[in-house]
């Protein structure tokens, strides 16, 4: 025990972390003491008893029992420690860790991570990417944190442990944190589910939604033109029905955002809104805009939206870019289009595009996501028989304090508008639902006060918007979309005759006795990975094309290197993984062949007509 071990590991701790780790002196509630084999544990008084954090007699071996009952893992195994105490099995597990392998150690207790300083050397540790170690019990903080380590491609790869007898010293937290991974685990396979289900249906509103996107409007156009403007962020929650009429006040003195759901429920009570948000891929999107499906309202959007709601829709549109298609955005269209993060709701998405509008305060109306009053919408915005599942409801902070009841769908909203408003400084959001669950980072109005309050001055929407559209008007060729769609067919005829060969080559090798194959049967396949990796710098939408595969492959842990494989093991899964990489390629291209071949065929004589009217709209 040294304390210029400690300050050593408070100084890099703070070079880190950007905060000091306290010296604390033995108390009667935390001690140091010496084990049977002349190491150190720590005696903790906890309630009316004495608990040893480590093994009194030997705590290098206890390490060693924890690592070893690990199983399953491989570099990309995301691991959550919770507990550090002095961290012999912290250190034991860093010996078998991979540089690729994420490492969150948690110690609820500041006074025992000062106790860990004194007795190890950190530093490596500290130093050490894809690394935190956490201290205190803030739930918003751990939030925050997992967020950064745990995503779509690592969500079902966690190993959640907990040292010694950490669950039951400190509960609450462990409760908190085994909530929050969870939260997360589900908000990620929600979405990779998601993308998996609608993966075809995104290309293929990508490519119908092509002859309206190529013509239409960035949502760059839009970026900062409403600055200090309110936005009024309007959702279907049950409160709507509380308030709704109170936005007629609001006219030009600020903008309204309505999702399709809401967008009736505006109208029959006469409120016009300023933009729709349609994000949905499925039909859904289109179904719950009920009879104003070819409304003229200027439309917010994105390139993978529903094709029917975008088709229909009859007034301008402003297309914001997905992450997985920018490079397709730039191959067709030449525009600068951004990428929001546009959360999981049309709520959220709407928050982003306020804030990228430049608009503040941004207000929340109908944001219950809760039953408010055992309800799932608003009665105005209800369509059809609505289903919930009674197994899937628990109890989370109210608007006005108290308990209220919401799903696990509502609360990855909640988590995301939270963390959206966190990072969101300088910006005031107002939460003026009148009812459901609290959203920590929101001030808490009513409507009304809201309107009175923030809604002083007015402007003309309708002529700022014309003068964004006629500041931006580009004409577009149909003849350089048809030329663009050909050549790119032509580029995925060759990236299939790459995997034929590919698999072709992988069969043969394949069917070698595995004792035979060496590292130089695999080199052959470096030359078909050079020539799909030249395509895809030549042209971004080759990647794009190719981004969905790639995902798929590298985040399958039946093809992740596992810790300590053998070369054998090692070469067996590199066939595995190209038969599959290259029967993926094969069945992409094929898909994305025949959603070109539609437009280019059925479509060509609709894009001429589109095409005129753009070209000679005043």
């Amino acid at each position: 025990m040294s304390s210029s071990l400690f300050e050593k590991n408070v100084s890099q701790y703070c070079k880190k972390y950007g905060k000091i780790i306290k010296n604390f002196t033995d108390t009667s509630n935390l001690l140091l003491e010496k084990t049977k084999d002349d190491c150190y544990t720590l005696k903790l008084k906890y309630l009316d008893r004495e608990l040893y954090l480590h093994s009194k007699y030997s705590p290098i071996k206890e390490a060693e029992r924890f690592v070893e009952k690990i199983k399953d893992f491989n570099i990309k195994t995301v691991f959550i420690i919770y507990g550090m105490g002095l961290g012999y099995h912290i250190l034991e597990l860093m010996k078998y860790l991979h540089e690729e392998n994420s490492l969150i150690i948690i110690e609820p207790n500041e006074e025992v991570l000062s106790k860990a300083f004194s007795v190890f050397d950190w530093t490596k540790l500290l130093n050490r990417k894809k690394t935190h170690l956490f201290t205190g019990t803030d739930r918003q903080a751990i939030n925050l944190l997992l967020g950064e380590f745990v995503d779509i491609t690592n969500a079902e790869n966690i190993q959640f442990l907990t040292f010694s007898q950490y669950d039951k010293i400190y509960p609450e937290f462990y409760k908190v944190v085994y909530e929050e991974i969870k939260n997360y685990v589900s908000l990620f396979k929600i979405s990779k589910n998601t993308k998996t289900h609608f993966w075809n249906k995104y290309n293929e509103n990508f490519f119908n939604n092509l002859t309206k996107m190529v013509h239409e409007h960035s949502i760059n156009d839009l970026k900062g033109q409403f600055n200090n403007v309110p936005a009024f962020i309007v959702s279907a929650g049950p409160s709507l029905d509380k308030n709704i009429k109170a936005l007629r006040q609001v006219q030009n003195r600020g903008l309204i955002f309505s999702g399709g759901r809401t967008l009736t429920a505006l109208i029959h009570n006469n409120i016009r809104p300023h933009f729709v948000v349609s994000m949905d891929p499925g039909i859904a999107a289109y179904e719950v805009l009920q009879e104003h499906k070819k409304h003229d309202i200027p439309l917010i959007t994105t390139v993978v939206s529903n094709d029917e709601v975008i088709q229909a829709h009859q007034g301008d549109q402003f297309y914001i870019a997905n992450s997985e298609y920018t490079g397709l955005i730039h191959y067709f269209t030449k525009k600068e289009m951004d990428i929001l993060p546009l959360g999981a709701s049309v709520a959220n998405a709407s928050a982003a595009i306020a804030l990228y509008l430049g608009c503040n305060p941004i207000i929340f109306v109908g944001q219950d996501l809760a039953y408010t009053d055992g309800k799932y919408h608003a009665q105005s915005c209800q369509i059809g028989q609505e289903e919930t599942d009674e197994d899937d409801r628990f109890e989370v902070e109210g608007i006005y304090g108290g308990k209220v009841w919401t799903n696990s769908v509502w609360y990855t909203f909640l988590m995301w508008m939270e963390k959206f408003i966190y990072h969101s400084s300088g910006k005031l959001f107002i939460d003026a639902t009148e009812g459901g669950a609290k959203i920590h980072g929101t001030e808490i109005l009513t409507l009304k006060e809201s309107i009175e309050k923030y809604c002083q001055k007015t402007f003309d929407v309708d002529e700022k918007l014309k003068e964004i559209i006629s500041n931006h008007e580009k004409v577009y060729q149909n003849e350089k979309l048809k030329t663009l769609l050909n050549n790119l067919k032509n580029n995925l005829d060759k990236l299939d005759k790459i995997s034929d060969k590919a698999l072709k080559d992988l069969e043969e090798v394949y069917h070698c006795d595995i004792e035979s194959i060496t590292i130089e049967h695999t080199r052959p396949f470096r030359v078909f990975e050079e020539q799909i990796n030249k395509m895809m710098k030549d042209n971004p939408g080759i990647k794009d094309i190719l981004i969905r595969v790639f995902e798929e492959i590298n985040s399958n842990n039946d093809f992740i290197e596992k810790v300590n494989e053998t070369e054998k093991e090692k070469l067996e899964k590199i066939i595995k993984r190209n038969q599959e990489f290259y029967r993926q390629i094969k069945i992409t291209v094929k898909s994305i062949e025949g959603f070109i071949e539609n437009l280019i065929e059925n479509q060509l004589e609709s894009i001429k007509i589109f095409g005129a009217r753009i070209h000679f709209k005043s």
